[in-house]
Protein backbone atom coordinates (compact mmCIF):
# COMPACT_ATOMS: atom_id res chain seq x y z
CA UNK A 1 0.00 0.00 0.00
CA UNK A 2 1.51 3.20 -1.18
CA UNK A 3 -1.72 5.50 -1.21
CA UNK A 4 -4.45 6.12 2.09
CA UNK A 5 -7.23 8.35 1.57
CA UNK A 6 -9.30 9.68 4.62
CA UNK A 7 -12.21 11.00 2.97
CA UNK A 8 -14.51 11.11 6.12
CA UNK A 9 -17.07 13.32 7.04
CA UNK A 10 -20.55 14.94 8.06
CA UNK A 11 -22.36 17.15 6.84
CA UNK A 12 -25.57 18.70 8.62
CA UNK A 13 -27.18 21.70 9.26
CA UNK A 14 -27.62 22.99 12.28
CA UNK A 15 -25.98 25.91 14.11
CA UNK A 16 -23.28 26.24 17.35
CA UNK A 17 -25.96 28.67 19.13
CA UNK A 18 -28.96 26.42 18.99
CA UNK A 19 -29.95 23.97 22.19
CA UNK A 20 -28.60 20.51 20.61
CA UNK A 21 -25.04 23.00 20.17
CA UNK A 22 -22.60 20.39 21.69
CA UNK A 23 -24.56 17.67 20.46
CA UNK A 24 -24.39 18.98 16.95
CA UNK A 25 -20.39 19.88 17.32
CA UNK A 26 -19.55 16.72 19.02
CA UNK A 27 -20.80 14.07 15.96
CA UNK A 28 -19.09 16.63 13.56
CA UNK A 29 -15.60 16.56 14.93
CA UNK A 30 -15.68 13.31 15.22
CA UNK A 31 -14.93 12.72 11.69
CA UNK A 32 -10.93 14.14 12.60
CA UNK A 33 -10.68 11.29 15.14
CA UNK A 34 -11.36 9.24 12.57
CA UNK A 35 -8.57 10.65 10.56
CA UNK A 36 -5.75 10.26 13.67
CA UNK A 37 -6.71 6.71 13.92
CA UNK A 38 -6.44 5.95 10.02
CA UNK A 39 -3.23 8.08 10.21
CA UNK A 40 -2.20 6.14 13.34
CA UNK A 41 -3.14 3.28 11.34
CA UNK A 42 -1.03 3.02 7.84
CA UNK A 43 1.83 5.31 8.90
CA UNK A 44 3.73 2.24 9.90
CA UNK A 45 2.70 0.74 6.36
CA UNK A 46 3.33 3.60 4.46
CA UNK A 47 6.93 3.80 5.96
CA UNK A 48 7.52 0.01 5.34
CA UNK A 49 6.43 0.48 1.56
CA UNK A 50 9.20 3.86 1.36
CA UNK A 51 6.63 6.60 2.27
CA UNK A 52 3.81 6.71 0.15
CA UNK A 53 1.01 9.37 0.80
CA UNK A 54 -1.64 10.33 3.06
CA UNK A 55 -4.83 12.24 1.45
CA UNK A 56 -7.23 14.05 3.73
CA UNK A 57 -10.00 14.95 1.42
CA UNK A 58 -10.95 18.38 2.91
CA UNK A 59 -13.12 21.38 1.47
CA UNK A 60 -13.19 24.79 0.16
CA UNK A 61 -15.60 25.59 2.83
CA UNK A 62 -12.41 24.66 5.26
CA UNK A 63 -11.78 28.41 3.82
CA UNK A 64 -15.47 30.18 3.99
CA UNK A 65 -17.95 29.20 6.02
CA UNK A 66 -20.64 30.34 4.47
CA UNK A 67 -23.40 29.97 7.24
CA UNK A 68 -25.31 27.16 5.42
CA UNK A 69 -22.81 24.10 7.26
CA UNK A 70 -21.22 25.75 9.99
CA UNK A 71 -19.82 23.02 11.91
CA UNK A 72 -18.99 20.71 8.48
CA UNK A 73 -16.72 23.86 7.65
CA UNK A 74 -15.11 24.12 10.80
CA UNK A 75 -14.63 20.31 11.54
CA UNK A 76 -12.90 20.79 7.17
CA UNK A 77 -10.81 23.78 9.04
CA UNK A 78 -9.74 21.37 11.73
CA UNK A 79 -8.54 18.77 9.20
CA UNK A 80 -6.54 20.88 7.25
CA UNK A 81 -4.71 22.02 10.37
CA UNK A 82 -4.19 18.13 11.80
CA UNK A 83 -2.96 17.54 7.71
CA UNK A 84 -0.28 19.88 8.05
CA UNK A 85 0.51 18.44 11.37
CA UNK A 86 1.05 15.06 10.18
CA UNK A 87 2.48 16.45 6.86
CA UNK A 88 5.39 17.61 9.64
CA UNK A 89 5.48 14.62 11.69
CA UNK A 90 5.38 11.62 8.68
CA UNK A 91 8.20 14.12 6.82
CA UNK A 92 11.07 11.92 8.17
CA UNK A 93 9.62 8.51 7.13
CA UNK A 94 9.13 10.07 3.48
CA UNK A 95 5.57 10.36 3.67
CA UNK A 96 3.61 13.10 1.71
CA UNK A 97 0.61 14.05 3.33
CA UNK A 98 -1.77 15.65 0.67
CA UNK A 99 -4.73 18.10 1.64
CA UNK A 100 -7.49 17.87 -1.37
CA UNK A 101 -9.36 20.89 -1.28
CA UNK A 102 -12.37 20.83 -3.51
CA UNK A 103 -15.87 22.01 -4.47
CA UNK A 104 -18.59 20.35 -5.32
CA UNK A 105 -18.20 16.85 -7.12
CA UNK A 106 -20.31 14.97 -8.88
CA UNK A 107 -21.80 12.28 -6.75
CA UNK A 108 -25.34 10.90 -5.07
CA UNK A 109 -24.87 13.43 -2.27
CA UNK A 110 -24.60 16.46 -4.94
CA UNK A 111 -27.27 15.12 -7.21
CA UNK A 112 -29.92 17.87 -6.64
CA UNK A 113 -27.38 20.69 -6.47
CA UNK A 114 -27.39 22.76 -9.50
CA UNK A 115 -23.84 24.21 -9.40
CA UNK A 116 -20.27 23.45 -11.22
CA UNK A 117 -19.27 19.91 -10.29
CA UNK A 118 -15.83 17.92 -10.82
CA UNK A 119 -16.20 14.01 -11.65
CA UNK A 120 -14.74 11.98 -9.93
CA UNK A 121 -12.17 10.92 -12.13
CA UNK A 122 -10.77 14.42 -12.79
CA UNK A 123 -10.06 14.79 -8.49
CA UNK A 124 -8.31 11.11 -8.80
CA UNK A 125 -6.29 12.38 -12.06
CA UNK A 126 -5.41 15.95 -10.30
CA UNK A 127 -4.27 13.32 -6.84
CA UNK A 128 -1.78 11.07 -9.18
CA UNK A 129 -0.39 13.94 -10.71
CA UNK A 130 0.49 15.98 -8.00
CA UNK A 131 1.45 12.78 -5.54
CA UNK A 132 3.86 11.71 -8.38
CA UNK A 133 4.91 14.94 -8.66
CA UNK A 134 5.87 14.81 -4.92
CA UNK A 135 4.14 17.40 -4.37
CA UNK A 136 2.81 18.53 -1.11
CA UNK A 137 -0.26 20.17 -2.13
CA UNK A 138 -3.73 19.50 -4.32
CA UNK A 139 -5.50 22.53 -6.11
CA UNK A 140 -9.28 22.89 -5.92
CA UNK A 141 -11.38 22.24 -8.01
CA UNK A 142 -14.18 24.10 -9.78
CA UNK A 143 -13.99 26.67 -6.80
CA UNK A 144 -13.37 30.36 -7.37
CA UNK A 145 -9.76 30.15 -6.65
CA UNK A 146 -7.72 27.39 -8.43
CA UNK A 147 -4.03 28.61 -6.20
CA UNK A 148 -2.67 25.97 -4.68
CA UNK A 149 -2.86 25.65 -1.37
CA UNK A 150 -0.96 23.07 1.66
Amino acid sequence: MTLVINNAGIAQPGSFLAADSEDFARSIFETNYFAVRMSNAFAPILKTNGGGALLNVLSVASWVNDGELPAYSASKSAAWSLTNALRNELAAQKAQVLGLHMAYVDTDFTRGFDVPKSSPEEIFRLVLDESNRASMRCRPMNSPSRSSTG
